[in-house]
């Protein structure tokens, strides 16, 4: 499935269109806002990787 961020970039990207090409604004309904919360609290945090070295390489 998708991530938070992903989906909430994609809602963007087609709300941008619809403005863009057909003038019409779309609004979320309070049901989605809910289910996009509830979507943001499942999603697995965002972990950073740490870099590789010049030490880490030469292991390999």
């Amino acid at each position: 499935g998708n991530q938070y961020d992903t989906i909430r970039l994609k809602l963007a990207a087609i709300r941008w269109v619809h403005r863009a090409h057909a003038g019409i604004s779309l609004r979320n309904s309070p049901s989605f806002d809910i289910l996009m919360s509830e979507i943001r609290r499942v999603s697995d945090p965002v972990t950073k990787k740490q870099p590789d070295t010049p030490a880490f390489l030469r292991l390999l």
